[in-house]
């Protein structure tokens, strides 16, 4: 088997597989060791990052806790919920948001479901959905058409968070079926489909869902496009609909999947997705390295992964921010993957080697061509970089303006050459509605901790006020 170093391969092409870069450890998290926890990753924390969750799982005993991440998985904190699922592990866990756009004021719409799992009193059967982040729950129902499991797979229908499908699993049988939910997980009714494979997981691939199960090849799995047909919503008031679903192969695997194997499948792989890529990302637990499948091609590509445990055979949670599925949420895909072992006892990410060495290129291109060309360096870092490497962490999506206490608003003086772009909202990918020449005075209308807002032109909007940290520097300066 040939085993590439996951580093290979730098600088590669511009904002393409930024994860494809050197892992680095990330301190032991505090709710390890554990094992059958469910994991989830998905919407922006107050730092830029995406939240990283950890959920319920076996330590001793049966947990319910919940612990989150919103800076890459170096601090975690417990976080603080209401009422919620009763203690268990081998539980399911998704989530997923609707596009931002479509929002109350920008804002979308993301949900976190828990289904099933295995409690001290026995197998669950039972759907629970949060819409804040994990901090409060609703029940939405407690004994679920499908029965208690545990194991299933679960995931959101894109790009509607309130769809809801969930499949396989175990009880006393060893379950191929599906069923869908399209209120949220308060009803289910199932879906005629071709038997699934035994011990199956389900991700979403927009617009439809990628099916994986393990292969009878060790690290290789078998991919599937399960494609639900489409309901309108005059149909779904008609009721008395049945849906149904199709089942296409993607490989040769697929195509030659004995289902028989499934009584040696102990657990359904964890499998993540790049959907810029358009890969699938698993683990070999007998190599200890990473599996990239290529979707639809068949191609497979092996990464060792330098100073991950080779102990980490079995059940190995990989996460990937480049998993943002639904339209408007492309801002999300940092290019990073977090693996965490099966206990929690380690745990690794990606560190930002590949995307300096991109972000360097880019700033001294663009430096070339205000040069030799006279394109406006704001013009290029404000509109043309972020469509080719998402923004540090901590720029990303609007910065949150809070007022200097005890300062007056003073007077501000432009100190960067040639001039400083006025925004229409205090962030660097906002819209220029004017600018201000090197050497203009500013009365600011109100002082952030980084961002003045001014009114410039006859217009109201956002100065930055240091540039540091996209190769500008200083921007602005106060002058009393």
């Amino acid at each position: 088997m040939d085993i590439q170093l996951l580093e290979e391969g730098l600088p590669g092409p511009i904002g393409v597989g930024l994860w494809r870069s050197g892992l680095k450890q990330i301190p032991t998290p505090p709710w390890a060791p554990r094992r059958d926890f469910a994991s989830l990753t998905g919407g922006k924390s107050i730092t830029g990052w995406r939240n990283l969750w950890v959920l319920g799982g076996d330590a001793g005993k049966p947990m319910n806790d919940i612990w989150r991440s919103v800076d890459g998985g170096g601090r975690w904190e417990m976080v603080i919920s209401g009422p919620h699922w009763c203690a268990r592990s081998r539980l399911a866990v998704c989530g997923a948001a609707s596009d931002p756009k479509q929002g109350t004021k920008n804002q979308p719409i993301g949900i976190m479901y828990v289904i099933g799992g295995q409690a001290h009193t026995g197998l669950c059967a039972d759907v629970w959905a949060s819409d804040t982040a994990g901090r409060s729950w609703h029940r939405m129902t407690e004994q679920a058409a499908f029965g208690p499991r545990a194991d299933v797979a679960c995931a959101v229908v894109p790009p509607d968070p309130l769809a809801l499908v969930v499949a396989g699993g175990v009880s006393v049988d060893m379950h191929r079926d599906l069923w869908l939910s399209r209120d949220a997980g308060e009803t289910f009714s199932e879906v005629t489909v071709p038997l699934l494979p035994p011990f199956v997981t389900i991700v979403p691939w927009p617009p439809d869902l990628l099916c994986a199960a393990k292969s009878q090849f060790e690290g290789r799995l078998a991919l599937w496009k399960l494609k639900l047909d489409r309901i309108s919503d005059d149909d779904r008031t008609a009721g008395g609909l049945t849906t149904t679903a199709s089942l296409e192969s993607l490989d040769e695997l697929s195509n030659d999947y004995d289902p028989n194997m499934g009584s040696q499948m102990l657990r359904p792989p964890r499998i993540s997705l790049d959907v810029e890529l358009q890969v699938a990302l698993s683990w070999d637990g007998r190599a200890s390295c990473l599996v990239v499948q290529t979707l639809g091609s068949g191609e497979t590509r092996n990464y060792s992964l330098q100073d991950v445990s080779a102990a980490m055979a079995n059940d190995v949670h990989i996460l990937c921010d480049m998993d943002a599925a639904n339209l408007g949420w492309e801002f999300m895909r940092h290019g990073r993957i977090w693996i965490l072992s099966g206990d929690g006892s380690g745990a690794w990410a990606t560190d930002r080697k590949r995307f300096r060495a991109q972000e360097q290129f880019v700033k001294l291109l663009g430096m070339r061509l205000a040069e030799t060309h006279g394109i406006p360096w704001e013009l290029w870092i404000g509109r043309v970089r972020p469509l080719l490497l998402p923004f540090r962490a901590q720029q990303a999506g609007k910065a949150t303006i809070k007022k200097r206490s005890g300062l007056s608003l003073g007077t501000w003086r432009v100190v960067h050459k040639p001039r400083v772009a006025v925004r229409n909202a205090p962030s660097v990918s906002a819209d220029i509605v004017a600018v201000e020449q090197f050497g203009s005075m500013i009365q600011p209308l109100e002082v952030g901790e980084a961002w003045l807002r001014v009114s410039s032109a006859g217009k109201v909007g956002w100065m930055l006020i240091d540039g540091s940290s996209l190769g500008l520097g200083r921007l602005l300066e106060r002058t009393d």
